[in-house]
């Protein structure tokens, strides 16, 4: 017997748990913290910054926001 079938039967049966059931998504302090910190290099050293947080490699990354061709961010 293989494992794919008790997959699918957990995978179906975790779908069928309400939207409303699940719990509220936390507030993400780091992208807060983050976002505060490209506000900070902003005022600092002018220009668009922007800041980005990837929990899932353990990443934030604060940086310039570059032009693109069109003059849009």
């Amino acid at each position: 017997m293989t494992r794919a079938p008790k997959r699918r039967a957990f995978l179906a049966g975790s779908f069928a748990v309400p939207v409303a059931a699940l719990p509220a998504m936390p507030v993400d302090r780091v992208k807060e913290a983050a976002d505060a910190i490209a506000v900070v290099m902003q005022a600092r050293h002018g220009g668009q910054w922007r800041a980005h947080v990837d929990h899932d490699v353990g990443l934030v990354l604060v940086c310039p926001a570059i032009e693109k061709k069109g003059g849009a961010l």
